[in-house]
């Protein structure tokens, strides 16, 4: 593979630095979210106002700070430069120069000509380029273009190893007309998997009906696209495999459902467990997905890119994990439960994107904890009044996480 004769009418260097709209963007940005942050970290919705000093807050609230700070202070200092024979590239405390004869091609991010351009060197990392930022210009595509193209390379590699798959047909003309007949089938499964996704997300997010036939379809979905994609890998693992936005919607979605979901109605007194059982099960999902891709995949396919496809999931494993785990904690639980009659001592209303949540705090009790909050129906807040009795189920939880909700009291003149 040889580098094009480097463009002879460019005056060398081009230098591009990030452009002034997008620095102003970044200190607007980083100014406007660090303090909303950090209000939120020293005042806290569950505070009500008062001032709180969480350690594990104002720790991510100094990380947050940290990442804008480095984001204005990479917006004053990158640049890119071009040169006849090399490319470098400067960000806080970054240099890295690559020469021509050490490229080994350049891409898009997106495929196709799409996306921000991409230079893969023969050794090491690639060189990520946003346009945007940049501003760059027909000089930076004139030089980028003699770079080999390894998109182009890789789909004649492709169609040649379908050209040649004498499982797919008896002539080569066949075995390409199976694999589009296979590119379609894995589309159209693909997309519908998406969709079914999309409306679970939907419907979980308006509705608190049917939880154990949400929770079983939240589970199937991300299992069924992993299994999509294992029974075609031949078109994951081709050229344009990273281009299936459906793939990831089909795991993240559902799994965001599930979260949703777990948060509106678990109703866990106690929450920290299920997050150490649901951080254990998602690492093992990780592991136990990880392990189906890598036997089953196609032998080209890079071990690194497994691992960072996990690290990238494990987020969501966590959520799924977590929230299966709390709902099934519910939705499971026929054990009798303990009635409790306490006092109503406030009430508040969170007002969120999709949803209004009403919520009751009640007086300090030794079963219950000390004042806590519970999240009650429209109705229920309404007909809350300060210092009034009222009762709450607290449930043992099919996994033995206790969980509790608001009831009518069988009697409302007594007070337990």
């Amino acid at each position: 593979m040889s580098i094009a004769t480097p463009q002879q009418d460019i005056r060398y260097p081009v230098v591009y630095n990030v452009v002034a709209w997008v620095r102003v963007l970044m200190v607007v940005m980083g100014l406007a979210f660090s303090s909303a942050w950090t209000y939120m970290s020293l005042r806290p919705p569950y505070a009500h106002g008062e001032t709180v000093f969480n350690p594990v807050l104002l720790g991510i609230d100094v990380l947050i700070i940290a990442g804008f700070a480095y984001g204005i202070a990479w917006a004053f200092t990158a640049r890119i430069s071009l040169y006849a024979d090399r490319f470098e590239q400067d960000k806080p405390f970054v240099h890295r120069m690559l020469e021509l004869n050490n490229m080994a091609g350049r891409r898009y991010t997106a495929g196709r000509g799409s996306g921000y351009p991409v230079i893969v060197p023969k050794t090491g990392r690639p060189f990520s380029i946003d346009k945007t930022s940049y501003g760059l210009d027909k000089r930076f595509n004139r030089w980028f273009q003699q770079i080999p193209d390894l998109q182009k390379i890789e789909r004649d590699q492709h169609l040649e190893r379908i050209r040649n798959d004498t499982v797919l047909g008896a002539t080569p003309d066949e075995r390409i007309a199976a694999n589009t007949a296979r590119r379609k089938n894995f589309v159209l499964i693909g997309v519908l998997l998406a969709i079914a996704s999309f409306l679970l997300f939907l419907t979980v997010s308006r509705s608190h009906e049917h939880l154990a036939a949400f929770l079983a379809s939240a589970a199937i979905l991300p299992w069924a696209t992993l299994f999509l994609a294992i029974f075609y890998r031949d078109q994951t693992a081709g050229p344009d495999g990273k281009s299936f936005i459906f793939l990831p919607l089909s795991i993240i979605l559902p799994a965001l459902a599930v979260g949703v979901a777990a948060i509106d109605n678990a109703r866990l007194m106690h929450p920290k467990g299920i997050f150490i059982w649901g951080l254990a099960m998602g690492i093992a999902l990780m592991l136990a997905g990880r392990s189906l891709l890598a036997a089953l995949s196609k032998p080209n396919s890079k071990s690194r890119d497994l691992n960072v496809l996990m690290v990238l999931y494990l987020p969501f494993a966590f959520i799924y994990a977590s929230g299966t785990l709390a709902l099934a904690n519910r939705t499971m639980d026929s054990l009798p439960a303990q009635i409790v009659s306490t006092e109503v001592v406030g009430k508040y209303v969170q007002h969120g994107k999709s949803s209004t949540n009403y919520y009751l705090q009640l007086e300090n009790s030794a079963v219950l904890g000390t004042g806590p909050s519970i999240r009650v129906e429209r109705g229920q807040y309404a007909q809350a009044i300060k210092g009034k009795a009222i009762c709450v189920a607290v449930h043992p939880g099919r996994l033995s996480f206790p969980w509790m909700e608001a009831i009518s009291c069988p009697d409302a003149r007594s007070r337990g």
